[in-house]
């Protein structure tokens, strides 16, 4: 019986963009070490097609369902702290993954930035039933869908394992393209224009412009305390490029040329920012 709650007619609109019974079955499992009936219940009660084919809680359960399952896994939603150990060691026991995953997490903003990067799900915990569907809407079935995607998602799951292990910023970032990835250093990233959904970045040392389809608040989060500042909402800047900045038209002046506007309410964070330096 499905309770009563004030986000139904939402997560209804939600979950039936798909005829009912036509919605295709998913495979699951779960790895949670602490109240994981809490998920198994939001499932049946939101995500009825979602077929839990088993449970644990440590690194080895983890192992041995996904090596012994009895059907093919769409999607694992995987703890970050498991009982004996960060989960992330589960995937130096597999060649490569043949599912979608989605951490269930309460870690740091850190964290949820680097998922959002790289195209990995998460759910925050305790959990939200609209943010379940959503990422349980986003789970792409491998099986129907040839492999392209999944090489796509094994290469942007390596980036996220590699980008968390680093103690320091990158020399240089891959972003994400129509044909893969382009590594960039940030250091030669002058700026970024953002559209609705897709990002162009202009870089000191190509004459194209890079497009990915990674939106312009994404790369705000990722970018944010790296030297760069969201002067706009469709603009963001790398400081260490600015020629000029013209106070009668609140322009930002780039080191390319280009005339970036400065938003009205983002004005009083750039002068701060720019003040503070030995010359202002």
């Amino acid at each position: 019986m499905r309770l009563n709650n004030p986000l139904n007619p939402v997560l209804d609109a939600m979950t039936n963009d798909v005829p009912n019974g036509t919605k295709p079955a998913i495979n699951a499992i779960i790895l949670e070490n602490e109240k994981p009936e809490t998920l198994v219940t939001f499932l049946e009660q939101y995500c009825p097609h979602v077929n839990v084919l088993g449970i644990g809680a440590t690194i080895s359960e983890g192992v041995r369902l996904i090596k012994e399952a009895t059907a093919p896994i769409d999607v694992a939603f995987l703890d970050i702290r498991l009982d004996d150990g960060l989960v992330f060691e589960i995937f130096k026991h597999l060649d490569k993954v043949t599912f979608d995953v989605i951490f269930t997490t309460a870690w740091e903003e850190y964290f949820q930035q680097a998922c959002g990067y790289y195209s990995i799900g998460y759910l925050l915990k305790p959990f939200d039933p609209k943010e379940l569907v959503e990422a349980v809407n986003k789970v792409r079935v491998y099986r129907k869908e040839g492999t392209d995607q999944l090489e796509h998602f094994n290469e942007s799951l390596r980036m996220l394992l590699s980008h968390l292990n680093q103690t320091a910023p990158a020399s240089s970032y891959p972003i994400p393209t129509v044909n893969g990835f382009s590594f960039v250093n940030l250091n030669d990233v002058i700026r970024l224009e953002g559209f609705d959904n897709y990002t162009q970045i202009h870089i000191k040392t190509q004459k194209n412009k890079l497009t990915t389809s990674r939106t312009i608040k994404t790369f705000e989060k990722v970018l944010s305390g790296y030297g760069f500042f969201r002067c706009h909402k469709q603009h963001i800047i790398n400081l260490h490029n600015i020629i000029e900045y013209v106070r009668a038209d609140n322009i930002i002046v780039m080191s390319d040329g280009a005339r970036i506007p400065l938003a009205r309410r983002r004005k009083t964070e750039f002068l701060k920012i720019i003040r503070n330096t030995p010359f202002a």
